[in-house]
């Protein structure tokens, strides 16, 4: 889990640096219509191993055994929107990626799930 959260951090850290540039030549100074959001989500789209008429789960593909045990069953896809500044320092994108990814377990049933897990 900590390698899903290292990819999502910054692959939102890559996204809020490039795509604030690309819209405008100051990003900091930018006025917002409406708070910026970023969604990560992690889901398993197609077999690896090309099998027909089975939807692969999470767990085929990702290790989630350290967040424990889900009371949602079958877990195929799982998704969280933040609410932040896209100009955060790296520091706390990592921190509100942990707490966001923390949050997103729980709501899918690992109710263990805990920062230091990710």
């Amino acid at each position: 889990m900590e390698e899903v959260a290292e990819v999502l951090t910054v692959a939102w850290q890559t996204a809020a640096e490039r795509l604030t540039s690309a819209v405008a030549t100051d990003p900091a100074g930018m006025r917002w219509a409406y708070p910026p959001t970023v969604e990560l989500r992690v889901i398993a789209e197609a077999r690896y191993d090309g099998t027909p008429h089975r939807q692969p789960e999470l767990s085929d593909y990702i290790d989630l055994s350290s967040l424990g045990h889900s009371d949602r069953g079958q877990i195929h896809e799982m998704a969280v929107t933040i609410t932040a500044d896209p100009q955060l320092d790296q520091d706390e994108r990592r921190s509100r990626a942990r707490e966001a990814l923390t949050y997103m377990a729980r709501q899918f049933g690992f109710l263990d799930a805990a920062e230091d897990m990710f």
